[in-house]
């Protein structure tokens, strides 16, 4: 055998913040827009995927609640984590945010945890957004469990609407102009929109929907990257991710 000789390794610390993506297995969209929110020097960003079904229903997404300490546990675990994100909007209004929060910290001990139903209702909330309109991509027993929730949480839902499209393929389909042309619609007499659903393709669009709207939009993926970001005390890339990030 050849004689191979010694290198001297120096160690740094690594990340000075690390934060956790539980994304879908059927997911296009959500860690891609989290992580272009979130760029930062000193910031590391680990994902796992937890087996979904394609097809949105109710019974689909609460199926999800049994695997989420389990994909979780995937997740590199020498390290402890500042923040964890459950990238489900639906699924969480389903489980509930306590119920999402036991079953990670069940893996991962100590990390804060948000999903995109607590995280849109704190953002609505740090905008002062009291009369709130939806618009989903789900059937109409999901969109109206979406809508009972923040009204749950104190908001009042005034109007809802939905693409009723159910599969989360076709979902990461649906064109920013249609987004834009569902929120201006929805838009008048409220104090802002909530555009529900991590599979859609948001936040690089949001400051143009914002305009055209005339008010404030939160959307799933936008509202997790805002929450996770000051959960782990990081500031969030230079871009135009909306008005949350300079009033929230």
């Amino acid at each position: 055998m050849r004689e191979i000789a010694t290198l001297q390794p120096s160690f740094d610390p690594g990340a000075s913040r690390r934060i956790g993506l539980v994304s879908l297995a059927s997911d296009e969209v959500s860690s891609d827009e989290i992580r272009a929110v979130l760029a930062a020097p000193g910031l590391a960003i680990h994902e796992t995927r937890i087996a979904n079904s394609d097809i949105i229903t109710p019974e689909s997404l609460l199926a999800m609640a049994e695997g989420l300490t389990e994909s979780a546990s995937r997740l590199p675990g020498a390290v402890p984590y500042d923040a964890i994100g459950y990238l489900c909007t639906s699924a969480s209004m389903l489980i509930g945010a306590d119920g999402v929060a036991a079953r990670v910290r069940a893996a991962c001990p100590g990390a804060a945890v948000t999903n995109p139903m607590e995280a849109g209702l704190a953002a609505c909330r740090a905008l002062g957004a009291a009369r709130i309109a939806l618009a989903t991509p789900y059937v109409a027993e999901v969109t109206d469990g979406i809508a009972a929730a923040f009204e749950a949480g104190g908001l009042e839902v005034v109007r809802a609407a939905s693409f009723f499209v159910n599969s989360d393929t076709r979902v990461a389909r649906i064109s920013a102009e249609a987004l834009g042309e569902a929120v201006a619609g929805l838009a008048g007499g409220v104090d802002a929109v909530f555009l529900s659903c991590t599979a859609l393709r948001t936040v690089h669009h949001v400051a143009a929907i914002e305009d055209r709207a005339g008010v404030p939009l939160v959307t799933s993926n936008q509202a997790v990257a805002w929450r996770l970001a000051r959960l782990a005390e990081v500031t969030p890339a230079p871009g135009a991710w909306g008005v949350l990030w300079s009033r929230g």
